[in-house]
């Protein structure tokens, strides 16, 4: 996500920096889900409770990605949580997102960003829903994981915990309210003012579930050249955005339930030659709108037949009611008359807007 505040900045998902864009297919792994936690008398968890119950189920995340050109290299950290005790971690795309010419090496520590960092493989990904699922590399250590729960069942106003690393935090856990569920993808907004680091770490109900995952905000608010603490604009992705992405990795959730619907797209465009005694290049813009009642939640350009194409590129409208394909053509001179051309089709997954927004 980029959005111009116009009066500050905005960092996605608290990445200090920002990674092209890019599709993967998923892949089917089989997981299984386990689950201990202590219930008070009135059935709910305290945050205190939480910590116990998880601490050693949440992961600090470490990323170091290599230029393959230059050399240099950009650590970025984050937080994340175990799926099962064979060691499967989601997180936030992001903060492990490679790039082009990047090699990126990613490490994970379970309970204390002092723990011993372990070596952790990335399994696939999908930056659009900004997922990513890894697993660790060492399964011979059992490991203390997280149980999925229902984001649909969480009203506006209610409680939440979050656990993570952010900043040079050895440890980090807060309660907040959710606020609200009218943000970009269909992104809760939540009372809890969170920092960076947290990106991908866990956050649960107060029945000790995970129901989302940390994805951004804005940090800093700029009026009259003077940088000023912004508030109020923490974000998290609720799980049942990912249902599919959970479905496939065979975790059970109640979110498996929501039914994404895929709907394909035909581009079909011919740039002829001009009466030109150069080649002509003409930018060319398709603006897709999703179903009624729906909202799209990933994309993938699949091109068919294609000559003289460039600069193209694929973006979600932050509301998700839209998506848009640009792309350039280029077509021969007078004296050669060859044409440029695009045929693709361009796959989306849609939701009812009120799954995206439970």
């Amino acid at each position: 996500m980029s959005t111009d505040l116009n009066t500050g900045d905005m960092w996605h998902a608290f990445s200090e920096s920002k990674q092209t864009p890019r599709f993967d297919k998923f892949a089917i792994l089989v997981l299984g889900v386990a689950f201990s936690g202590c219930l008070n008398a009135t059935g709910e968890m305290s945050l205190a409770e939480v910590n116990a119950a998880y601490r050693k189920a949440t992961v600090f995340i470490r990323a170091d990605k290599v230029n393959g050109q230059t050399g240099a290299v950009t650590t970025e950290t984050g937080s994340g949580f175990i799926l099962n005790n064979s060691g499967y971690v989601l997180t936030a795309d992001h903060v492990v997102a490679a790039g082009s010419d990047i090699d990126v090496k990613i490490a994970g520590a379970s309970e204390s960003r002092e723990a011993q960092l372990e070596s952790l493989e990335l399994l696939f990904e999908n930056a659009q829903l900004d997922v990513a699922l890894l697993k660790f590399k060492n399964t011979a250590l059992p490991r203390k994981s997280v149980k999925v729960g229902n984001p649909w069942a969480l009203d506006d106003g209610a409680k939440i915990y979050v656990l993570g690393f952010p900043g040079q935090e050895e440890w980090f856990s807060d309660a907040g309210t959710l606020s609200a569920r009218s943000g970009p993808k269909g992104s809760w907004l939540t009372s809890m003012n969170l920092d960076a680091g947290t990106s991908g770490g866990p956050v649960f109900n107060q029945s000790g579930e995970v129901v989302a995952f940390v994805w951004g905000g804005a940090n800093k608010l700029v009026s009259n050249g003077n940088a000023a603490a912004m508030h109020g604009l923490n974000r998290a992705i609720p799980v049942n955005l990912v249902g599919e992405f959970l479905s496939a990795a065979g975790v059970a959730s109640p979110t498996t339930r929501m039914a994404f619907d895929e709907v394909t797209y035909k581009i079909d465009e011919t740039l002829n030659s001009a009466m030109n005694v150069a080649p002509t290049t003409k930018a060319f813009e398709k603006v897709f709108a999703a179903k009624p009642g729906y909202v799209i939640v990933d994309q993938q350009l699949i091109s068919k037949s294609a000559t003289k194409v460039s600069d193209v590129s694929t973006s979600i409208a932050p509301d998700g009611k839209s998506m848009k394909v640009a792309y350039k053509l280029t077509s021969g001179p007078l004296y050669d008359q060859w044409r440029g051309w695009l045929e693709a089709d361009v796959i989306t997954k849609q939701v009812r807007s009120e799954a995206a927004r439970p």
